[in-house]
């Protein structure tokens, strides 16, 4: 995707398998504090037609207002750590509008 110039933004999950290349931004957080905690590229592990191939992607540690933690994994490198956060938290809310758009109208108002 990134050859062809399209651009994502998602939750690294818990058991993916990577490699930190090298750490860009890191900083310590207060406890009430949030944003980002550490951005850096890795290496990520992943099979594609029963081969393994490694990606080259950025990973994005972010810590919201309520304390949580999130890990983003972005294959542009060209935003910054906190505009990749944002770009994940309205991601979520265009899919919780398009959810909400196909629970209230029916196909037909769509394809017309």
């Amino acid at each position: 995707m990134t050859g062809e110039g399209i651009f994502f933004v998602c939750c690294l999950k818990d058991n993916a398998k990577y490699e930190v290349v090298e750490t860009v931004f890191e900083t310590e957080l207060s406890d009430k504090q949030a944003g980002v905690m550490k951005a850096g590229p890795v290496h990520l592990q992943c099979t594609k037609d029963k081969k393994q191939q490694t990606l080259c992607l950025r990973k994005v540690t972010y810590r919201d207002a309520k304390g949580r933690i999130y890990q983003f994994i972005a294959n542009n490198r060209e935003t910054g750590a906190e505009e990749v956060a944002l770009i994940y938290k309205y991601r979520r809310t265009i899919e919780l509008v398009f959810k909400k758009l196909k629970q209230n109208f029916q196909l037909h108002f769509f394809l017309f």
